[in-house]
């Protein structure tokens, strides 16, 4: 008997221990690889993962040539070191997942060492070298990372806001030593089982030295304030002075050069008596108001739908070029808040000529900005503090705001010696800000050359070298990725959780915003990501997920792996596949990131491995190239972070969503950006001729893909048929329900000829017991319990093709649990999904 759609307690907030009507358990298991399983794609590895992997021509490659593509996940913490019983399982399972490369990530944190922490503990490697040998002999690759989560012994871990070392360890040099001996350690140690060490072995085809680390974050005067005093402040200020010397030779010169054509202080306030404008005002969301004494309440109620939706702006300001100017205001935040406040246009293309970071407390705080603006450009301006649109909710205070033409005099105007001069603060010019940043940017090169120099010619490493991601370092991030890393590497998470202030990684305190990525009018990650893509160089996804207990998880792979196959990026990795260390926990939702336990990811992942893999879903014909010149980016860094990377740069199209291949180019000559497209467009719905992103007059999102061997339909798919050429969907969901279609030839012909085919159709996962709040944005600690359960959705397929199909249910390991019913007609084949047999996937055969 079928069970109808209404019966499908959509509104549920709090979900029995029992599983609920409508609803069926469907647990995955990491432990579970079967020989018999009609949904394993293990044929796409057919050999060993035992050949050296290459750059050629800006793809990776085998070395008779052949392109090679990597779909994997992480392995993280006690993870990577499974007991010898459990590991040729798990690389068995995961082969038959499409995995051809698995990430070692977090290794250092804890798990590798002895129990003083003093040494790698050599059964923890044993385990490390075994589980690596049966993913090789699975056909899976391996990227091993170094620095990850170690902390260095010389931090105290309760103060210091330098997550792990990260930015001090990318000059500091004993933090630095320290990494080298790791890598040493790990590297060339020998394996008992392939006889070589990770510096020779082809199966470890990468190796990343420092993930998610800049030394950008050292432009922030509150991070400068926080080394003072400490050994590895002091060893940047002598760097500093150094740096200083090499350019300037003295002390007075340094000072002029800051100070050239610096005017004394206006008197003039040039906001007073101004009304401030509001962006994005509105009851429930953005409350501002003026106190009766003068100062302005500015109530964050709810989040906006980008980080700068709340503003307040003062217009028709007048401004001059190769002029400074200081900003003065108190302020105060109810928890503590960044803010930035800055010149800017006020009309597009929203250029800013000058910003800085505001770090607000409870208590009420003076503050004095140096702001600058070099060349005019003939648009309305702006004087705006951005109070930002996200981590709500929050109230700023602010009051006593003025505007100055001109500038105070330096601390240090009369310094005579170099040991005189500090490192830049709150106080310091523009132009002292300028050299700061381009030393930054030279101690992060040298700290990239190096360690990759130390790995491959002092260890002798073979393998492939990133240092961090692309975006860790903005603009300057990518550039250095672009010219030193072997191939560039990026991260992104579709609503990550979200932390109060001092609760991280809290089970209590923590949100997601549980809204669908096929809904987003930017493009989501998609879009951000394209835009990173250098070229002659292989791009990568090492870290991609969309965190649980998100009700919109099925849509993930179906999008990221056919955006990524028209895009020709070269590997995708989903954070992290996270079974438990002896994978005895019956599987079930129990954190944000785990795919192992996860029905929505464990079943798309075979549509993905296959989309991605084998370009079942075509590249894109056209590309489009951004062309950055270098000359453009030296001097970019005198005005602007090293880390923006935005549509405050003139020229660049952070706002466009391309319907083709993007690449950027760092070009030797030139002043400016160009891009290669004359075509403006703007976002979602996107376009191409294998992807149709829209959204409805509700603002729902259908994300269709309609190539030869592979079709797709994510998103709001209920309630009327989906079409995707010559075949049809008619799925009955209520209409604030997502899910995702997927249907792939295994054997990579077009559908309507294919004899081998994978069909799923996947909406909300979730746990009998697990307790919503009201808004849906969190459930505390209250996952429920076992068995992992999804929701029936009743549908009805239609398939091309001139023989009949036998349509198989699969079990979540991929074994037959029965045959369904087919009916129609050659060209139209038709079955339905039975609750009498209720799956999340078929194996389709003739």
């Amino acid at each position: 008997m079928r069970i109808a759609v209404v019966a499908i307690v959509a509104s549920l907030v709090v979900f029995a221990q029992e599983i609920p009507q409508g609803w069926f358990a469907f647990p995955t298991d990491a432990r579970v690889a079967p020989d018999e399983s009609l949904g394993s794609v293990a044929f796409l590895n057919d050999e060993p993962a035992d050949k050296r992997v290459s750059v050629k021509n800006g793809h990776f490659a085998l070395p008779d040539g052949t392109p090679l593509r990597f779909f994997g996940s992480n392995i993280t913490f006690e993870n990577a070191f499974p007991d010898k019983e459990v590991a040729p399982l798990l690389a068995k399972r995961m082969k038959q997942l499409g995995f051809n490369v698995l990430r070692f990530h977090h290794l250092d944190n804890r798990n590798i060492w002895n129990k003083e922490k003093t040494a790698i503990d050599p059964v923890q490697l044993d385990k490390l070298h075994w589980f690596i040998h049966c993913l090789n002999q699975n056909g899976i690759y391996v990227n091993m990372n170094l620095h990850v989560s170690w902390w260095y012994k010389e931090l105290d871990r309760k103060k210091s806001s330098f997550h792990y070392g990260k930015a001090l360890d990318r000059y500091y040099p004993p933090f630095i030593a320290f990494q080298k001996q790791y890598a040493r350690d790990l590297l060339t140690a020998v394996s008992p089982y392939s006889q070589l060490p990770m510096t020779d072995d082809p199966g470890v085809f990468c190796v990343e030295i420092n993930n998610e680390n800049s030394i950008a974050a050292l432009e922030e005067p509150e991070k400068l304030a926080e080394i003072q005093g400490t050994p590895w402040g002091d060893c940047l200020l002598e760097f500093w002075r150094q740096w200083l010397a090499r350019k300037y030779g003295s002390a007075s010169a340094a000072v002029k050069a800051w100070t050239a054509g610096a005017q004394p202080l206006s008197e003039t306030n040039m906001v007073a008596g101004g009304v401030p404008h509001f962006e994005g005002e509105r009851r429930g969301s953005f409350e501002p108001r003026q106190l009766p004494d003068g100062s302005y309440e500015l109530k964050l109620l709810q989040d906006g739908n980008v980080d700068w939706a709340y503003q307040m702006h003062f217009f028709n300001i007048v401004l001059k070029e190769n002029t400074r100017y200081l900003a003065r205001f108190k302020a105060r935040c109810d928890v503590p808040r960044t803010i930035h406040v800055g010149l800017c246009h006020a009309e597009p293309p929203w250029y800013t000529y000058s910003s800085r970071r505001v770090d607000l407390t409870p208590e009420w705080q003076s503050f004095e900005c140096r702001l600058s603006v070099a060349t005019i450009q003939n648009y309305k301006k702006r004087f705006t503090f951005n109070v930002r649109g996200k981590e709500t909710p929050a109230t700023v205070f602010l009051k006593d705001i003025e505007l100055f033409e001109g500038d105070k005099p330096l601390p240090f105007a009369n310094a005579t010696e170099l040991s005189q001069l500090p490192l830049p603060a709150s106080f310091a010019m523009e132009t002292m800000w300028g050299d700061y940043r381009t030393f930054l940017r030279e101690l992060d090169y040298n700290y990239s050359r190096d360690m990759t120099d130390y790995l491959k010619n002092t260890l002798k490493l073979k393998a492939l070298v990133a240092d961090t991601q692309a975006n860790y370092g903005g603009a300057f991030g990518h550039l250095r990725e672009s010219e030193i890393a072997d191939f560039v590497d990026m991260h992104a998470y579709w609503q990550h959780p979200r932390f109060e202030p001092g609760h991280s990684w809290s089970p209590y305190h923590w949100t997601i915003a549980n809204t669908p990525m096929v809904s987003s009018e930017e493009g989501g990650n998609l879009r951000r990501l394209s835009f990173w893509r250098t070229a002659g160089k292989p791009y990568t996804i090492s870290e991609y997920d969309h965190p649980a207990p998100s009700e919109h998880l099925a849509e993930m792979f179906p999008m990221l792996s056919s955006f990524a196959a028209t895009q020709d990026w070269d590997a995708l990795y989903q954070f992290c596949f996270g079974p438990t260390i002896d994978m005895k926990r019956e599987p079930h939702l129990g954190g944000y990131f785990k795919m192992a336990p996860n029905p929505a990811k464990m079943i798309t992942a075979h549509f993905a491995a296959l989309v991605f893999r084998l370009g079942l879903v075509p590249r894109a014909a056209q590309v489009v190239t951004i062309t950055v010149p270098k000359p453009f980016m030296r001097n970019l860094i005198m005005t602007h972070p090293m880390r923006n990377w935005d549509s405050s740069i003139p020229g660049y199209p952070a706002k466009q969503f391309f319907p083709t291949r993007v690449e950027t180019r760092f070009t030797e000559e030139g002043e400016t950006i160009t891009v290669s497209s004359n075509d403006q467009p703007g976002m979602v719905p996107f376009r191409t001729q294998h992807i149709d992103w829209r959204l409805d007059d509700a603002k729902r999102g259908i994300y269709l893909v309609n190539a030869p061997a592979a079709r797709a339909v994510v998103g709001y798919i209920g309630g009327h048929k989906q079409t995707l050429g010559d075949v049809t969907l008619v799925a009955q969901l209520p209409e604030d329900k997502t899910a995702a279609f997927t249907l792939a030839a295994l054997d990579g012909k077009e559908i309507a000829s294919s004899q081998k085919m994978l069909l799923s159709l996947v909406g909300t996962i979730a746990n009998p017991g697990m307790e919503w709040d009201e808004k849906h944005t969190t459930l505390k600690n209250k996952w429920g319990k076992p068995p992992a359960i999804t929701n029936f959705i009743p549908a009805e397929i239609t398939l091309p093709g001139g023989v009949k199909p036998t349509v198989t249910a699969l079990d979540s390991a991929g074994r037959p649990i029965g045959t369904i019913a087919v009916e129609g007609a050659p060209g139209a084949w038709r079955f339905s999904t039975t609750a009498d047999m209720p799956t999340l996937w078929f194996y389709i055969n003739r």
